[in-house]
């Protein structure tokens, strides 16, 4: 594969390499995919069982009876720390293959284990500065996410702590802030139109094989009919949700990171004029 920091590139070719790089590293972060999504219904099966359960509108309950908080807080807890290193092994598997860097997938869990909690601390500070954006009207939020969604990338592909990769990843943006609003839209319009495919796909399917219809604008009889389904449709809508997971988490991960690659170049052939 050909390095992705060799020269700037325009928006849709940055989602071009984007799409390419996860295809050219496609069995391994499919399997890490695949972990993390089984990781994650393994430990929603507990829920029930601490106490937390959800309404036919989505809302999240307590049962006072059953409420531990301390078991809550462990499988909460567990929940994070996965998500933290499977995504960073991700990260740091799809940045060596990039770079054209032999490494293990074994060494990429061992420098995502290392490297877990400050890639999480980044992240979580990251998402809780777009969220507050967001917060406030949506326009102020599209800015930030702009700004400060590479941080945590550079946790895992610089080596960097927690403040340098914060402060670094708002540098690398400014001076480039039109551009990657461009290539972060098309990123979205891509990853929505997989979307798109596979929730058609799946209606198309569900109707076929149990003539159930999911074309309901109403969301409280949406919900109603989903806490009806048959056990064997439960389990086929888990597995199309679980598939959509697989797919989309390391192709996002993937864009990002070609973007991120584009910024690096750009920087470094501003720096040479």
């Amino acid at each position: 594969m050909v390095t992705l920091t060799q020269k700037s590139q325009k928006s849709m070719d940055v989602v071009k390499s984007g799409f390419r790089l996860w295809k050219d590293t496609f069995g391994e972060t499919l399997s890490l995919a695949l972990l993390f999504t089984l990781s994650m219904v393994y430990l929603c099966l507990y829920f029930p069982a601490v106490g937390i359960t959800m309404d036919s509108h989505g809302k999240l309950l307590t049962d006072p009876h059953l409420l531990n908080i301390g078991l809550a807080s462990g499988v909460g807890f567990a929940y994070f720390l996965i998500t933290a290193i499977i995504t960073a092994a991700m990260i740091h598997r799809m940045d060596r293959v990039a770079q054209n860097e032999d490494a293990s997938l074994e060494m990429s869990f061992s420098v995502a284990c290392k490297k877990a909690l400050p890639f999480a601390l980044v992240a979580l500070l990251s998402s809780g500065i777009m969220a507050a954006g967001y917060f406030l009207l949506g326009i102020p939020g599209i800015i930030l996410t702009v700004y400060f969604i590479f941080p945590a990338y550079l946790v895992i592909m610089d080596n960097k702590g927690v403040k340098a990769a914060i402060k670094d990843g708002y540098k690398l943006v400014k001076n480039n802030g039109w551009h990657i609003a461009e290539v972060l839209g098309y990123i979205s319009i891509a990853l929505l139109a997989v979307l798109g495919v596979l929730g058609i796909l799946n209606v198309l399917l569900s109707y076929t094989f149990f003539k159930i219809s999911f074309l309901i604008t109403d969301t409280k009889a949406a919900f109603n009919l989903i806490n009806t389904l048959p056990p064997k449709i439960e389990y086929f809508t888990l597995l199309f949700s679980s598939i959509t997971a697989i797919i989309l988490y390391p192709l996002s991960n993937a864009c990002v990171m070609a973007a991120l690659y584009d910024l690096k170049a750009r920087k470094k052939a501003r720096n040479h004029h």
